[in-house]
């Protein structure tokens, strides 16, 4: 690739790396009055096991940086991806087609922030151990509650 080719890739890297996150914030503000809408109260406990989620994985990904489980790489787990992936995850829970968007977005924000020069490819996958997972088990509670029983 020609030096103004790797240049603009690297600047397009850096808008992707920057914009991402921000816009799955904003997915997941609309997701509950997009379709069918629930009542308020199922809008509001969505949010909240979200925010409870995310702010778990977003911690769990920092402790890792802070006493380094991977010598060699401090910026293990990326923690732009964490937040994407538990991001990611919760809109899933929400509604299951949400996959078709946040996967390719937060495959973008992988390279994106490999490209940008942020963290390492290690350091992406690492975050699939520490975004996922919290996001989950928070919205699991919404989940079974939102079951009828037999």
């Amino acid at each position: 690739m020609a030096g103004g080719e790797q240049k603009n890739m690297v600047l397009l890297a850096h808008f992707l790396a920057e914009g991402i996150n921000p816009l799955f914030v904003l997915l997941l503000l609309i997701a509950p009055f997009l379709g069918p809408r629930p009542a308020f109260p199922r809008i509001v406990t969505f949010w909240g096991l979200t925010v409870l989620g995310i702010a778990l994985a977003v911690v769990l990904a920092e402790e890792g940086k802070r006493h380094i489980v991977w010598a060699g790489h401090p910026g293990f787990p990326s923690g732009h991806e964490t937040f994407a992936l538990a991001c990611a995850t919760s809109l899933v829970c929400w509604r299951g087609t949400w996959i078709w968007l946040v996967l390719p977005l937060a495959v973008v924000l992988g390279w994106a922030l490999v490209a940008a020069h942020y963290h390492e490819t290690a350091d992406v996958w690492g975050a699939l151990l520490t975004g996922p997972a919290p996001a989950l088990l928070c919205q699991a509670a919404r989940l079974r509650r939102k079951k009828p029983s037999s």
